[in-house]
């Protein structure tokens, strides 16, 4: 068996995988469940100061309509309307956003 066929030195890398995963994957383990924990743990407290910010920025709105609806019928809107005419409309759209933005301040 000669080593230099392509094969052989496959064959021969798994085999060192294979005798080298019992040492190294519990070595890896060690090293990256500290990582892990540090991640996950940074990513819930940008998540919470998010949270914070976004209540600051946006109080709870009781029985008002969500912002989105105003961009869906803007959107429609903007679709419906071709060439010259696309420029009046999208300067009444952005009107009646405004408006409806104001409502729900």
């Amino acid at each position: 068996m000669s080593l230099k066929t392509p094969w052989t030195k496959g064959l021969l890398v798994g085999v060192g995988a294979l005798l080298a995963a019992p040492i190294i994957i519990p070595a890896m383990a060690a090293i990256l469940r500290p990582v892990a924990k540090i991640i996950i743990s940074g990513a819930l407290v940008v998540s919470d100061a998010a949270a914070g910010l976004w209540e600051q920025v946006n109080p709870a709105r009781e029985g008002k309509p969500k912002t989105d609806q105003g961009n869906t019928l803007g959107t429609a809107l903007i679709s419906e309307a071709s060439g010259a005419a696309a420029a009046p409309l999208a300067e009444e759209v952005a009107e009646v956003t405004a408006e409806i933005l104001e409502t729900l301040a």
